[in-house]
């Protein structure tokens, strides 16, 4: 099996994860990704109903994830997912949900705090765009890169307790981009891999790759829309810790767990370790410089920056 790395977790894959960093082919897999039959739970709709995505638990840290016309995942354990593709189900569809809801499955199993955000590296801290779909996350994320400051993440940011704070690793080297997101951002579509037949949406090279170790999260930063002009403000520590749970990736997955209060007290040390500002400005990729312009000094670092890591 090949060796990857992200999220701070090394894996070891029969499915090639061109997505996540390379990894020492020696070293030791916190987690195992397989090519195999599974048994599909009882609870399956009658062939008369309309099949939907699901999740099942099967028994404590043991869930299964049925995705209709793509795939079944186990994942047990946060250390195994099993994969068991259907007949003519795309490969890049497949890797969609192995690396989405399949992989958020493994960390929230690990008890780790999952933002579903895009986060930028800007003078060696790490800033966290959060906002409900659409809000221009990866876009917002993807000028950032355009701009040299590496982009560890545009989906599932995986929150670690580092000796001195929270810390996030890299996760994915390529982010998601909408046509007319690249167009605006100039970014060219040649060769890129669509994401899913149905989607106007490609997988886009993150630019400058941050060296894979720990970085401290300085700031979560919530994207809201506003008609007129772009306005930053700081938020409390109750909207901040409100804000962190609202953007909790697959927030249905910590109920299912039972983990409500232990993710409550992640949220709220979280919020009362770093900043929180709220971003509102319009929905218009021809403002996205606007914007980058009107964060400015107010992200980590930005206006001091070197290379990847590098105050």
């Amino acid at each position: 099996m090949k060796r990857y790395c992200a999220h701070g977790l090394t894996f070891a894959s029969e499915i090639d994860l061109v997505e996540f960093l390379p990894g020492d082919g020696d070293s030791d897999a916190d987690a195992v990704i397989e090519i195999a039959p599974l048994e599909t739970p009882p609870d399956l709709p009658q062939e008369n109903e309309q099949p939907q995505v699901m999740v099942r638990e099967l028994r404590p840290r043991a869930h299964w994830l049925f995705v209709p016309g793509v795939a079944e995942y186990l994942v047990q354990d946060g250390r195994s997912i099993r994969v068991s593709p259907e007949a003519g189900a795309e490969e890049s569809t497949v890797r969609l949900w192995l690396l989405g809801s399949a992989m958020g499955l493994v960390l929230h199993q690990r008890g780790l705090l999952v933002l579903h955000g895009a986060g930028v590296l800007v003078g060696g801290r790490v800033a966290v765009f959060l906002g409900d779909s659409g809000a221009g996350k990866s876009t917002l994320a993807g000028s950032f890169a355009r701009a040299g400051h590496p982009v560890l993440g545009d989906d599932t940011l995986a929150v670690h307790r580092g000796p001195e704070g929270p810390v996030v690793w890299p996760g994915s080297r390529v982010m998601k981009l909408w046509s007319e997101s690249a167009r605006a951002l100039g970014v060219s579509l040649e060769g890129c891999e669509r994401v899913g037949a149905r989607f106007d949406k490609f997988w886009v090279g993150v630019g400058q790759v941050a060296p894979y170790r720990a970085y401290p999260l300085a700031q979560v930063v919530e994207l809201a829309r506003a008609d007129g002009a772009v306005r930053i403000e700081p938020l409390g520590l109750l909207d901040a810790t409100r804000l962190i749970a609202t953007h909790t990736y697959r927030p249905e997955f910590v109920r299912m767990m039972s983990r409500d209060e232990d993710h409550f007290r992640q949220c709220a040390d979280l919020a009362a370790g770093i900043t929180a500002l709220r971003f509102e400005r319009p929905w218009d990729t021809g403002r996205i410089a606007e914007g980058i312009d009107a964060l400015g000094e107010l992200l980590p670092g930005m206006g001091r920056r070197g290379g990847p890591g590098q105050e």
